[in-house]
């Protein structure tokens, strides 16, 4: 089976107990932990956002809350159903839509700030997805990339807190995720990243590998035993 089918069927598994999740952090202190992470890069209530690998909605939802024009995309139709669901039971505006995180399909120039968390290390062809989401980027337009070395740190052989939420994955499910790891190429993050983003245009580069330390200050069930970090790249 193609790499990328596994991830999606990988994803469609989780789909609901992350919708679940995510309902639950919308509520939590974090999201606005989370909205403070972004917040400094946005400009104005006119700006358009694009949030890749929206999964089932988390980041588009909460930003649409303050204002934005919001678009979330993912490949796995079951979380954009999750995601459009969300929405309505917040009862804000949000354009959800099935599309690949390394060819989306928009226009040049289209987002104002595209936002991604935990989503980077799950594409095989990651230098693909840089280089395009450069182009529907308008002029000074701001990437913001969340994440972490899951496949390099082995989250599933880690120490993991009974609340936590990857403590809940089925024998298949760490199966089907391990395999993910295995095969996706083991790069050196996120120095990788910036040199990627420089290479393709991208003029400024910031990174920030203490995230964790201002979102998972409790081990709960959102605590993520991976450490995070925030690449910011300027078109």
């Amino acid at each position: 089976m193609e790499l990328k089918q596994e991830i999606i069927e990988y994803w469609t598994s989780r789909a609901k107990d992350f919708s679940n999740l995510h309902q639950r952090e919308l509520e939590d202190i974090k999201s606005g932990r989370w909205l403070a992470e972004i917040s400094p890069y946005l400009q104005n209530k006119n700006q358009k956002i694009l949030d890749i690998g929206t999964g089932s909605g988390f980041f588009a939802i909460l930003l649409s809350t303050q204002g934005y024009e919001v678009t979330g995309i993912d490949l796995c139709e079951e979380m954009i159903e999750c995601a459009i669901n969300n929405a309505k039971t917040v009862g804000t505006d949000v354009n959800f839509m099935v599309e690949d995180a390394e060819n989306p399909d928009f226009e040049d120039e289209s987002f104002d700030i595209i936002v991604t968390r935990n989503l980077t290390w799950t594409l095989p062809n990651m230098e693909k997805a840089y280089e395009k989401w450069h182009k529907i980027l308008k002029k000074d337009g701001v990437l913001i990339n969340l994440d972490g070395n899951y496949n390099v740190n082995k989250l599933l052989e880690t120490s993991i807190p009974k609340k936590c939420s990857h403590s809940i994955l089925s024998d298949e499910q760490k199966k089907k995720c391990n395999k993910i790891y295995s095969e996706l190429e083991k790069r050196v993050r996120p120095a990788y990243d910036v040199e990627v983003l420089k290479n393709i245009g991208y003029k400024v580069c910031e990174v920030d590998e203490s995230l964790s330390d201002r979102i998972y200050k409790e081990r709960d069930e959102f605590y993520n035993p991976v450490r995070m970090f925030k690449i910011v790249a300027k078109k």
